[in-house]
């Protein structure tokens, strides 16, 4: 049994389903451990199972990523451990739904060679689940914000507090600041696989990093 606290879980779990690229769920109600699948481009399409184990002292220590579906990539290992950049280089402030984006990446850009044999139909059986996961997610993520639109529409401004704006500011400046520290670890991937200069990465890096402090100022006034 994990041991890691409910609120880790629930921020992992949320980033998960909203921002993780494929269709993933957790496995038998553990928040610890997700399965999912990220699409192929091999001919006929087809799709790779991975799964997701978060240790008990995460995020300490990097999620333990592994391939279900037998494949042969340059991130793999012949156990089928997945070991990519972020995970080699993990940091406390790093999320599981980075890794999957970065195993997405890596699998675009060197297609796997898929070993185990899987029929035709079998492979677009699975592709068809794995986009029909995908829309659900999206739905429910709809369903989510228009009911957040609905209650601060419904909301008459004189029945809003100080406190509640406070608090409404403080959210959004929160996620503000996430979304910053997010756009800073993708530019810091691509500079590190060399896909933009280094005059590039300097002009973006210090755009992002005025846009995030203005916003820590804001957050301490």
């Amino acid at each position: 049994m994990n041991n890691l606290s409910d609120e880790i879980l629930s921020q992992e779990a949320q980033l998960m389903f909203e921002r993780a690229p494929g269709a993933f769920n957790i496995m038998g109600g553990d928040l610890s451990k997700w399965i999912g699948t990220i699409p192929l481009r091999t001919n006929p399409p087809s799709v790779a199972e991975i799964q997701i184990s978060l240790p008990n002292n995460f995020p300490k220590s990097p999620p333990k990523v592994v391939a279900i579906t037998k494949i042969k990539h340059s991130i793999v290992d012949n156990n089928g451990e997945i070991k990519t950049r972020r995970l080699s280089r993990w940091r406390t402030d790093y999320h599981a739904f980075q890794i999957v984006a970065e195993i997405r990446n890596a699998f675009e850009k060197e297609v796997p060679e898929v070993l185990q044999k899987v029929s035709a139909a079998s492979s677009q059986s699975s592709l068809i689940t794995s986009l029909k996961s995908q829309k659900e997610q999206l739905k429910q993520i709809i369903r989510n914000k228009k009911t957040e639109l609905t209650r601060i529409e419904t909301t008459s401004s004189s029945s809003i507090s100080s406190a509640d704006l406070e608090t409404e500011r403080a959210i959004m400046i929160k996620e503000s600041l996430f979304d910053l520290e997010m756009e800073l670890h993708e530019l810091e991937s691509r500079f590190d696989e060399v896909e933009i200069s280094g005059i590039e990465f300097a002009h973006r890096f210090l755009n992002i990093r005025k846009r995030y402090y203005m916003l820590k100022m804001h957050e301490e006034n």
